[in-house]
């Protein structure tokens, strides 16, 4: 569909890659290939295909302004890794069958499922099962969870003190002479560990946490003494200002206790094919107003206002958004929104039209996963037995729509661009298939002939050291970055929350939504109500708010309003609102309006809100307050 006016109108593909590809050709020919950028949302990475083709595309074109979900989501993930394993992401799967001792941080696989990125399948039951056997579960959270719920022991960790919390209980664990010596011996910087762990002061550590130095002492031991224990930290904690901070030092405490890559800790598993790799790259290109470096070959959302609206070199004049929201999904949306608005050119491939789609050009159509025969078997590594399945499509899509990897071949195709010949588009699945066959596990045939999947051989531990890409192919347990960081933190008192916004941001999940690429289909839209204010009932006792008060939540940068909920779940000093809400939905072929879905909660945190080592926006310690609206 094409833009004409305030509405779209239908035309054909050849239309749209002839006129697309004379706009981004006019656009190179003006600047660089470096003003036509792309924002791929996190539904992209469940369909390898599309985001192959995408990603080909830009890489034709010769442009370097690639943009993902990794600065909501998974920054933090990639450069824990990549500082300490040499690659960007390894799966370390949690065995939790044989776990005796579970240590989640951040983390509600109550309501969100095992990850990120390894899967255990039905993870929470299996978990529940352990926990019904014995084995202890410690819930590390602001807001009393289903997962805190149902834990032995739940902390009410203060917002971004996670990193507070598990240094103390590494310098317990070290100070104690709990840690395992072998282990320690076998990697790379444990004596800048001891330094660091050294001048903490584990009162002060505490304090910060807001927790007891008897219960940080108490959660070591029974850690550190457990047969096997398992530390997961996941998006709550990531999406703080110190978030890469408490995942390192999560790792650093799987490693001393020698809980990595064993039974009942976190291990790797080889999968149906194993790929080398990709290596952390150390010296990444660098933003182009910002000057900061792109993680995982991709730019922070937060900078994508300034690198459209800032002339000069390289001024992003196109843009293809692929699968994602960034306006909600992104820091103060407003700004992003403005600034889309004044693109030449914004192409958005999609299955809905979304918020930030509002300003397109172009409205072209993606296909449903029910929709397309998938293979993964890369994915066969991230599972806890190496696992493969084919999926044929379950339903035939529109005779009007081509798959993505069709749309950017025809683009291709019709710009010129190397690669691209005509009637030759590239097959992942051929790719994936050949690949599959060369592994030797079983012919195409037999997979078919399974089509629930097939285990093609045994859980395994003890293959991590082999994936590292360490110069010396030893954890690197003190990377000087994190070293720095972590010495700056404890020289730095907390900031102290601002004149009149007493109360921090928190987040929660729900089974029935997923951030916001589901939350505008039919389905989850029914359960918007969940879109609401959750504070405790000391807060509201204090503010004037009762439950079911229309209320404002209000930042320095921005405020929302909606409905409050009064509970005792959250931590007092904490106010919970769901993320993933806000988008206006609109029909490209009528003239109604759009239909509004929640409220947007990251319109609160500020772009420059933000994790120093990862960039991620830290949407999950914003002060605000709340008033009656």
């Amino acid at each position: 569909m094409r833009r004409v006016g305030d509405h779209y109108v239908a035309t054909s593909y050849e239309e749209a890659w002839a006129e697309i590809g004379a706009s981004l050709s006019s656009i190179i020919s003006h600047d660089s290939p470096d003003a036509v950028g792309c924002y791929y949302g996190n539904p992209a990475g469940y369909d390898p295909g599309s985001l192959g083709a995408l990603t080909q595309f830009m890489r034709a074109l010769g442009s370097r302004s690639v943009y993902n979900w990794g600065s909501v989501d998974t920054n933090a993930k990639a450069v824990v890794c990549g500082e300490m394993f040499g690659v960007t992401m390894i799966p370390m799967i949690p065995d939790v069958d044989n776990c005796d001792c579970f240590l989640f941080i951040g983390t509600n696989p109550a309501e969100s499922k095992l990850v990120w990125i390894s899967s255990v399948p039905d993870g929470w039951r299996r978990v529940l099962t352990r926990v019904d056997e014995g084995a202890d579960l410690i819930v590390v959270d602001p807001y009393r969870t289903q997962t805190a719920a149902a834990a032995t022991q739940h902390l009410a960790v203060a917002p971004g003190q996670d990193w507070a919390l598990l240094l103390g209980i590494v310098k317990v664990i070290i100070e104690q002479g709990l840690h395992d010596a072998e282990a320690c011996a076998a990697e790379v910087g444990f004596d800048a560990i001891e330094k660091l762990v050294a001048r903490a002061d584990l009162d002060d550590l505490a304090r910060r946490a807001g927790l007891t130095v008897a219960v940080i002492e108490n959660v070591a031991v029974r850690f550190a003494t457990a047969r096997s224990a398992i530390a997961l930290t996941r998006t709550g904690v990531s999406q703080t200002s110190r978030g890469t901070l408490a995942l390192w030092l999560t790792e650093v405490l799987t490693v001393i206790t020698g809980n990595w890559d064993i039974r009942g800790g976190r291990h790797f598993q080889r999968g149906a094919i194993t790929p080398k790799l990709p290596a952390y790259d150390h010296n990444p290109p660098l933003s182009r107003i910002a000057g900061r470096p792109a993680i995982e070959g991709c730019f922070s959302i937060a900078e994508l206002p300034g690198e459209i609206r800032t002339p000069g070199p390289g001024q992003l004049r196109g843009l293809f958004i692929q699968s994602g929201n960034p306006v909600v999904a992104g820091p103060q949306g407003e700004q992003l929104d403005a600034a889309l608005a004044e693109l030449e050119l914004l192409v958005a491939v999609d299955i809905v039209q979304r918020e930030s789609h509002r300003h397109a050009h172009w409205l072209i159509p993606g296909t449903h996963w029910l929709e397309r025969d998938e293979f993964a078997p890369f994915a066969s590594m991230t599972t806890d037995v190496p696992f493969v399945q084919f999926t044929p499509h379950a339903v035939d899509p529109p005779d009007s729509i081509l798959p993505e990897t069709d749309f950017f071949h025809g683009l291709g195709v019709a710009m010129g661009l190397p690669g691209y010949l005509a009637g030759q588009p590239f097959s992942l699945m051929d790719a994936c298939r050949a690949a599959f066959e060369r592994a030797g596990h079983a012919t195409w045939q037999e997979l078919l002939d399974h089509p629930h999947g097939m285990v093609v051989g045994p859980r395994e531990y003890g293959n991590a050291h082999a994936m590292l890409r360490t110069p010396d192919h030893r954890i690197n347990l003190a990377p000087s970055r994190f070293v720095d960081e972590l010495r700056r933190q404890l020289a730095t008192e907390p900031s102290a929350a601002p004149a009149g916004l007493a109360l921090q941001l928190g987040n929660r999940r729900r089974l029935s939504s997923m951030n916001s690429f589901l939350n505008e289909l039919p389905g989850p839209r029914k359960i918007v109500a969940s879109n609401r204010a959750e504070l405790h009932h000391d807060d509201a006792a204090r503010l004037g708010i009762v439950d079911g008060d229309r209320v404002r939540v209000r930042s320095a940068v921005g405020s929302i309003e909606l409905t409050a909920v009064v509970t005792d779940a959250p931590r007092p000093g904490v106010v919970v609102v769901e993320h993933g809400w806000g988008s206006r939905v609109f029909d490209p072929a009528g003239r109604a309006e759009p239909d509004v879905v929640g409220v947007n909660r990251n319109l609160l945190t500020a772009a420059n809100e933000e994790d120093p080592l990862s960039l991620m926006s830290a949407f999950n310690e914003t002060w605000v307050t709340v008033e009656p609206a």
